[in-house]
C-alpha cells in the first residue's frame, strides 16, 4: 500500500519567505512562498535516492541569509538532505548513509547555521548518534555516537542541537555545538 501525504514540513525566512515540503505517493516535493505571500507550483526532487517511507520524518531549517536544507527517510536509502540557495532552488538530494547500515535521522533533528554547517542526528545501529558538515560542497563528517539508546528528542538553535536519549539509568540530554564553517 502506497502511503498518501505525510510529514510536511515548513520553514519561515525572516524576511516573511518560506519553503514547504512534503511527500505523496512516495515521492517528495517543494513550494515557495513569495514575501507577498503567493505561494510557486509544486517541485519534484528528481532522482532521490530511494522512495520516502511512511511517516518519512520530513524536517527542515532555514537561516536568516535564506538559505536552507530539508532532510527526510528514505526507504533503502536511510537519510536524505538538500540543501536550497535563494535563486537556485534545491541541490540534488544525497544520502548520508550509502551502506546497509542506514543513519536514520530522528524527527526535526536538523541544524543549519548562517555560515552554511549542518547537522543531522538520529539513530543508527549502535543508539543514538549524528552527523555533520561544515558548509556547502564539503564532505559529511563520520558518524559519530552519543548513546547506545535510541534519541527521545532534539531541538537545534544557533550553533547548538539538544539531544535527548533514555536508558536503563534513565533520561540523558546532550549538547552538540557546531563548529563554524572556515
Amino acid at each position: 500500500m502506497a502511503n498518501n501525504e505525510y510529514d510536511p514540513a515548513l520553514g519561515v525566512f525572516s524576511n516573511g519567505r518560506a519553503l514547504a515540503t512534503w511527500n505523496y505517493v512516495e515521492e517528495v516535493f517543494w513550494a515557495r512562498r513569495s514575501a507577498t505571500g503567493r505561494w510557486s507550483s509544486p517541485h519534484q526532487f528528481e532522482h532521490t535516492p530511494g522512495e520516502i517511507e511512511q511517516g518519512g520524518s520530513m524536517a527542515i531549517a532555514v537561516t536568516r541569509n535564506s538559505h536552507a536544507m530539508i532532510q527526510w527517510n528514505a526507504s533503502y536509502g536511510g537519510t536524505v538532505v538538500s540543501r536550497y540557495r535563494r535563486g537556485e532552488g534545491f541541490g540534488k538530494p544525497i544520502r548520508l548513509r550509502k551502506d546497509t547500515e542506514h543513519f536514520v535521522a530522528a524527527y526535526r533533528a536538523l541544524l543549519l547555521t548562517d555560515d552554511g554547517a549542518a547537522l543531522v542526528a538520529g539513530d543508527d545501529k549502535n543508539g543514538a548518534a549524528y552527523r555533520w558538515q561544515r558548509g556547502p560542497g564539503r564532505a559529511w563528517r563520520p558518524v559519530e555516537q552519543l548513546a547506545t539508546s535510541e534519541i527521545s528528542s532534539a531541538d537545534a538553535r544557533g550553533t547548538r542541537m539538544a539531544v535527548m536519549f533514555h536508558n536503563d539509568a534513565g533520561l540523558h540530554a546532550r549538547i552538540i555545538d557546531v563548529v563554524p564553517a572556515t
